[in-house]
């Protein structure tokens, strides 16, 4: 799909130039060297035809740019719910062995040990359940996947969820197209910093779903700030400053918006959909 894009875009930029090199014929056989309009009525309704060509290119170039994102979306939207599942199922078959061993310690006279072994088993359910809140299974799913993917990074993640996000306007997986941009940047931002830590907040407020994606990485300057949702401003060597204009183009278009605050204390970006009506 990757290599069609390509194609097209070579295509489109042949057609560019078919059209320009046909606008220079109609100028150089213009009506006024021999009182002839034929010719360049000729060219310049070829030249007219190249450039549609070029715009229904650029037009179907953009669509399939636009599927193959969704695609790739729904294909990490997919693989996170297959890991949550694999989880679950670890957990489930461990659960007994879990408390064999606990309870091996406790015959044993271990209580130490024993109690150590629980906070452990404990700690893994606790962050398991933190991600098991809302009503989303792939928003479920991709908080746990992103929190893994941090904590290998020594990134200390804390997700809190006060709301069950229970009709959410959009899909679930655009949700995750959203909170995974915000959550991948930050990770990013959060590189080599000192005690990094990342904070996710899902909330309601009335008739809206809201959330604050937070780190304590490097501030962003004020005049980057204006330009950070803009398609094709990036902040990161060989970055193609997609994702922001990704986030906040499906959150408009669902009716909600997004906006972000960065100081020396932290950077946050607080967001928004409405809430399904019905609901």
């Amino acid at each position: 799909m990757k290599k069609l894009l390509a194609f097209s875009a070579v295509i489109n930029a042949l057609q560019v130039a078919a059209a320009a090199a046909l606008a220079a014929l109609a100028f150089a056989f213009a009506p006024w060297r021999d009182g002839d309009y034929r010719l360049t009525l000729y060219v310049a309704a070829a030249g007219a035809a190249a450039l549609a060509g070029v715009f229904i290119g650029i037009t179907h170039t953009r669509a399939v740019h636009d599927l193959l994102s969704q695609t790739e979306a729904l294909l990490a939207t997919s693989s996170a719910l297959e890991s949550l599942n694999v989880k679950l199922r670890a957990q489930r078959h461990d659960f007994m062995n879990h408390l064999q061993v606990t309870g091996s310690l406790l015959e044993l006279g271990d209580h130490t040990e024993a109690l150590a072994y629980i906070e452990k088993i404990y700690g893994d359910i606790q962050a398991m359940g933190q991600n098991l809140r809302t009503s989303v299974p792939a928003v479920n799913a991709l908080l746990m996947v992103k929190r893994e993917e941090c904590e290998k990074r020594g990134i200390l993640v804390d997700i809190q969820i006060t709301d069950d996000w229970n009709g959410l306007s959009i899909a679930g997986w655009e949700m995750c197209r959203i909170l995974g941009n915000l959550m991948d940047n930050a990770r990013d931002a959060l590189e080599g910093a000192q005690s990094p830590w990342l904070r996710v907040h899902l909330y309601g407020e009335l008739d809206r779903h809201c959330f604050n994606v937070a780190n304590n990485g490097p501030t962003i300057p004020a005049a980057a700030i204006s330009k950070l949702f803009e398609s094709g401003y990036t902040t990161k060597p060989g970055g193609q400053g997609l994702g922001l204009g990704i986030v906040r183009g499906i959150l408009e278009r669902a009716g909600g918006g997004i906006s972000v605050e960065s100081d020396a204390s932290a950077t946050a970006f607080k967001g928004w959909v409405p809430c399904r009506r019905g609901d």
